[in-house]
């Protein structure tokens, strides 16, 4: 099933899209792909190799793979609109704004950031659902049946190795998920992207299962008990799910990775929005200063308690 220009393709249900295999394919970039030894992340750069790193784990060992024909071509893109300074700015008010941090060198220089666009998917789908359920512990218990359809939108499924533990770390929201243009190849000019090599089963298989988990906690925890009037203890649910759209979408990330003390560490913004996410090296010195604090107001209060 092959893309037409529309930012919709229409699939009868997730079961059936779950058999394509036939996604639309080529980046249409002259960038070569390579594969982190480290990491398993594949991405595309224009970068020479030499002296290069990987933008997820700073390792220098990589595989050239596949070329940009033989991954599943985006469909969209969310473009960078941030700037590279202002994104220098937003790391380091992130940093000052932890008492519990190491003090790390900040002498952050805008060139040190790389700009890498990250891949989700996006789903759009209608599920139908009937059920069935027993009021009453014996037998003659009544049986209630009932039926329930509904539209989710924005069903966000991360296809990031690099991001695949802190895909929230990017601090995407809906709002901003509606500002998606068509792909095309130039916005990859001077820009790294993440590749989701995976088999396009994996993907489909991905959003049904959201979906189910989804409307499975919404159904009992939520819009049965409202039918029946009260808590149920189990149900019977028979669901047909529509995939209304999908899109294939890149997100701006300005990543920087160093090195402190042996050990990476890796903070990323937000291309659009500025909102900053990773892991920061504790003072291990300032929170053992706390728990002393701590300890000793407890002592003291013990003192006063005791003897007034």
């Amino acid at each position: 099933m092959a893309l037409k220009g529309d930012d919709q393709v229409k699939i009868k249900t997730l079961d059936e899209a779950v058999k394509m295999g036939d996604l639309p394919k080529d980046w249409e970039v002259p960038h070569t792909a390579y594969k982190c030894e480290g990491c398993k992340t594949t991405f595309f750069t224009e970068s020479p190799l030499e002296g290069f790193c990987c933008f997820n784990c700073g390792k220098k060992k990589f595989k050239t793979v596949k070329g940009s024909g033989d991954f599943a071509r985006p469909t969209h893109i969310l473009p960078f609109i941030l700037p590279r300074n202002e994104a220098v700015g937003a790391i380091l008010k992130y940093l000052d704004g932890f008492w519990f941090a190491e003090t790390i060198p900040k002498a952050l220089k805008a060139e040190d950031l790389r700009a890498v666009y990250i891949p989700i998917w996006v789903f759009e789908v209608i599920s139908r659902s009937s059920w069935k359920v027993k009021q009453g512990d014996d037998d003659e218990g009544k049986v209630v049946n009932g039926y329930f359809e509904t539209k989710i939108d924005n069903i966000e499924i991360n296809a990031s190795e690099a991001y695949k533990k802190s895909y929230q770390e990017l601090n995407l929201w809906p709002d901003d998920l509606k500002k998606f243009v068509p792909y095309v190849q130039e916005h990859l000019e001077s820009f790294e992207a993440e590749v989701d090599n995976r088999a396009p089963v994996k993907i489909f298989v991905d959003a049904d299962d959201h979906v189910d988990k989804e409307l499975s906690k919404d159904l009992k925890e939520d819009k049965i008990p409202a039918v029946v009037g009260g808590d149920i203890k189990d149900a019977d649910i028979f669901t047909s799910k529509e995939c209304k759209s999908y899109k294939h979408v890149l997100i701006p990330v300005w990543v920087w990775l160093f090195k402190y003390r042996g050990k990476t560490y890796r903070f990323s913004v937000n291309g659009r929005t500025a909102r900053v996410g990773g892991k920061k090296p504790l003072s291990y010195l300032r929170v053992g200063l706390l728990i002393a604090i701590i300890v000793l107001i407890l002592i003291l209060g013990v003192i006063y308690m005791r003897f007034g």
